[in-house]
């Protein structure tokens, strides 16, 4: 059955349809991306349209809307204008710098090249500075401007109509051509970035009240040959007919319990493909990759060979999670952080 959807968020909830056919048999209504949810409920900056529409350096035509729709905080209006039986959106947005302009308007700043151009031809206020770091506010800040951000929402959809994505920067990427998984090159940045949205969702879940939810495969892998380039929320196809099996699940308006079982059974099914795909490849490259040259990688190889993968790593780590357990004080405190750190990285590439 075909189904409407207007999308708040990033490029992943998008490419759950787009990476299909005819979008997987459904239509999505609306995009709203590269806008800034932590400040959507803040006041507009002032634009001088005439010079706007008369400025036409810069980005595509899809994210200069983005960027204005951004600047005259006209996200809701925008998702009210758009009629659509669900709303699908994520917190991967929170992952991006922000920049600030002279009134104090702060916005995504993926758009900076043409924010820089709009400010110079005198379209909108200068700027101010180019890089706010995305974490710029306490958590508690955060959670507050998020709750009122889903309180928003909740006026123009109802719990049940609104699907919750939950996304993450992956930490390997998979290089079809070269049949190579490598690491990304920006991933001390991607630890602190998954905290922060990780938290964020579990905000919005929680905000969002009985909406549902498309959990993230833990050991998501980036494709290098993305359609929009590699970018570590440019998944492998993997994920996307996961997500949009999900979403036909959700629409069927099962009861709650069923529906729940066979989201989970759709995840792990999700993992293993992603499992089998890493275990399928050369291993002692995966190892080269992960530890570059030298003796160490000989050392992991060796014990990879009698164990195997899935058991070195299993083996190498899990003394972080008994000591996250039994551990005291800041002594358990060192191993809880330790533990998140290799999670985040070893779960990644392997399911565990």
């Amino acid at each position: 059955m075909r189904h409407t959807f207007n999308i708040a968020g990033t490029c992943v909830c998008r490419d759950t349809f787009g990476m299909h056919e005819d979008d997987g048999g459904h239509a999505v209504v609306s995009h709203a991306n590269a806008f800034s949810p932590l400040f959507s409920g803040e006041k507009p900056s002032s634009v001088n349209m005439e010079k706007w529409d008369g400025n036409q350096e810069g980005t595509s035509d899809f994210f200069r809307r983005c960027a204005l729709r951004d600047l005259t905080r006209g996200i809701f209006s925008f998702l009210e204008e758009h009629d659509a039986e669900y709303l699908i959106l994520d917190v991967g947005l929170l992952s991006w710098d922000y920049l600030r302009l002279e009134d104090g308007t702060m916005l995504f700043n993926t758009n900076i090249a043409l924010y820089r151009s709009m400010a110079l031809c005198g379209a909108i206020p200068a700027i101010e500075r180019e890089s706010v770091p995305f974490d710029c506010m306490p958590v508690q800040e955060m959670k507050a401007r998020l709750e009122r951000y889903a309180g928003r929402l909740l006026t123009l959809y109802r719990p049940e109509q609104i699907i919750l994505f939950e996304v993450k920067n992956a930490f390997v990427e998979y290089d079809e051509k070269k049949g190579d998984v490598t690491f990304y090159p920006e991933n001390k940045r991607s630890l602190r970035t998954n905290a922060w949205i990780d938290t964020a969702f579990h905000v919005m879940r929680q905000a969002l009240g009985d909406c549902h939810v498309v959990r993230l495969p833990g050991n998501v892998i980036g494709d290098a040959s993305h359609k929009w380039g590699s970018m570590p929320m440019h998944y492998t196809r993997e994920y996307y007919d996961y997500a949009l099996k999900a979403v036909s699940v959700i629409t069927e308006k099962r009861p709650r319990r069923e529906e729940s079982m066979l989201l989970d059974a759709l995840l792990c099914s999700c993992e293993e493909r992603y499992a089998e795909r890493l275990a399928a490849m050369d291993n002692a490259r995966i190892m080269m990759n992960m530890y570059g040259s030298g003796e160490k990688p000989r050392k992991v190889f060796s014990k990879m060979k009698r164990l195997g993968a899935l058991g070195y790593f299993y083996a190498r780590y899990s003394w972080y999670r008994l000591f996250s357990h039994v551990g005291f004080g800041s002594w358990k405190e060192r191993y809880v952080r330790k533990k998140k750190v290799y999670r985040n990285i070893i779960g990644t590439v392997f399911r565990g």
